[in-house]
């Protein structure tokens, strides 16, 4: 196997510092506000166009780099990260779409 090639992925700025002190990527950052939302990994893959294997490996590691037992407790404490999704998927799904508007801090 070839030596690991560094992600020159965009976007850091957008994870919150508290999420970027664990170690969590602009991509897991990216399922985490849908799993915040309590969308299913397949859901989640259509929406990122990544497969739902992807997904469980994004969740998995997720959990092990902030502690939580499982994607309930994840979502429960991470609800302040979908109030700038909701208004993407409202902008995207139209103005009526069920998307849940949680409150402001992560924390475990």
């Amino acid at each position: 196997m070839g030596a690991s090639v560094r992600q020159r992925r965009t976007g850091t700025e957008h994870v919150p510092p508290d999420l970027r002190r664990y170690g969590v990527t602009v991509r897991e950052f990216e399922v985490a506000r849908l799993l915040a939302e309590r969308i299913g990994n397949k859901d989640i893959a259509g929406w990122l166009h990544i497969s739902p294997r992807t997904v469980e490996k994004h969740v998995a590691s997720l959990l092990r780099k902030t502690g939580h037992s499982d994607r309930a407790a994840f979502a429960a404490a991470a609800r302040g990260l979908v109030a700038e999704r909701a208004h993407h998927l409202r902008s995207v799904v139209g103005p009526h779409a069920a998307v849940p508007a949680f409150g402001r801090s992560l924390s475990r």
